[in-house]
């Protein structure tokens, strides 16, 4: 789906509110409370105020803005195939960008503005690595992937200033198989490069000493279950979340690891409850804090969904399966999770012909409500918007990949995390 181009593109997405749809029942609706638009830079695509905002009764949606990130691509550079954001930074993929030698956009928050503050591209600048393809980022530190050069390939920029170097090249450990780098995630000093190419999986675990990235682990699953370890990887601390979405005869299963001083041991793994073959749980994770988000987009015929797991002490109990209110099959719901704190965003790329969507979350206690459904409206098909979420705090940002004939989109989406 990533590397998919078809029809052409879109300016603005747009917020339609829904009915705060509970996951179970007695949900308290959440709310939406919009900020003030404005331009990403002189010049850039001028941002518009969300367009048809509103809620069932009693639901509490009010408003919400969204714009555009001004990523100047031309058709098959999809952009926005891959997403991070962490604060007042933003960093886009750009994997087929420049015959797939790749580029990935770093964006600066500025008041209201987000400007684009570097273009990263790798050291190698070889055709067809795919540079893009996974992004993160964790304050001054940003971890692009580049699954096919060579074996894969992860690069690690630092900031100094308002400048973004390259600090460290992560070539595929021996053994780890091809498209090593399929997924990234960083966490402080902590970064996690999934490998699922190998013959069981992998993900693995590099630390910064200084300006130098050092292997410290290779994550493996306990059973052995073979299912593309490592397809999607998350970290929050001394917390790895691993996906294997072909994992359990393709119903898919998720492995959280914790570290004790350089040690990391499995500790749980996870899977749907009345989870089924095809389901494909694991194929996007987030994690934050005590929270992990799974994705399944290939639950109820595709149609989709995801699952919220809780940990207390060392134990994780699932405590909500996430539906959209107004599902349909192919809708992929969940081939893109993103979470923070009480809030989640998933996307959901396949839906109404591929146009795509991203819905909203909030937990209120224990109990999952549906907050927003994230639409654009400009096109019919083959936008893919949704492929790609992220979120931070009370920003979410968004890919479509396949935008404006495969050059590719990216929007940021705010709203008032106080309200929630």
């Amino acid at each position: 789906m990533k590397r998919t181009a078809l029809l052409a593109g879109v300016v603005l997405a747009s917020v339609v509110g829904v009915a705060g749809t509970a996951t179970t029942a007695g949900a308290a609706p959440a709310r939406v409370v919009g900020v003030a638009d404005a331009a990403t830079t002189a010049g850039a695509v001028p941002a518009q105020a969300a367009a048809g905002l509103s809620a069932g009764a009693g639901s509490g949606v009010a408003s919400a803005a969204s714009w555009q990130l001004a990523v100047p691509e031309t058709a098959g550079a999809f952009a926005g195939s891959a997403v991070a954001v962490s604060g007042p930074v933003a960093v886009v993929g750009v994997p087929g960008r420049d015959s797939a030698r790749g580029a990935a956009y770093v964006f600066a928050r500025k008041g209201a503005k987000w400007p684009r503050q570097a273009v990263l591209t790798a050291s190698h600048g070889a055709v067809a690595a795919d540079f893009g393809d996974s992004v993160a980022v964790s304050g001054s530190v940003a971890v692009i992937g580049a699954p096919f050069y060579k074996q894969g390939v992860a690069y690690v920029f630092a900031r100094n200033g308002t400048k973004w170097l390259q600090q460290a090249v992560l070539a595929a450990p021996r053994g780890a198989g091809p498209v090593f780098a399929t997924s990234v995630a960083v966490s402080g000093s902590t970064a996690v490069i999934g490998a699922p190419g190998s013959a069981d999986g992998a993900a693995y675990v590099f630390v910064r000493k200084g300006t130098k990235w050092l292997q410290q682990a290779r994550l493996t699953a306990s059973d052995g279950a073979k299912g593309a370890l490592g397809n999607s990887v998350a970290v929050s601390g001394s917390m790895a979340v691993v996906g294997a979405p072909g994992g359990n005869s393709g119903t898919g299963v998720a492995y959280v690891f914790v570290r004790e001083g350089t040690a990391w041991s499995q500790q749980a793994a996870l899977s749907a409850s009345g989870g089924a073959k095809g389901d494909s749980f694991g194929n996007s994770v987030a994690v934050s804090g005590p929270v992990a988000v799974v994705g399944a987009p290939g639950r109820n015929t595709d149609a989709g969904a995801a699952y919220v797991f809780v940990r207390k002490g060392a134990t994780w109990s699932q405590q909500a399966e996430l539906k959209a209110s107004d599902a349909a099959a192919g809708d992929s719901l969940g081939w893109s999770v993103a979470a923070s704190g009480s809030v989640a965003v998933l996307g959901a790329p396949g839906r109404k012909s591929s146009t795509g969507a991203a819905y909203l979350f909030a937990r209120s206690g224990s109990t999952w409500s549906q907050l927003a459904e994230l639409t654009d409206p400009a096109v019919t098909g083959g936008d893919f918007f949704g492929v790609a979420v992220a979120m931070s705090g009370s920003t979410a940002v968004i890919g479509a990949s396949g935008a404006n004939r495969g050059a590719g989109a990216a929007y940021i989406v705010s709203y008032a995390e106080g309200s929630l």
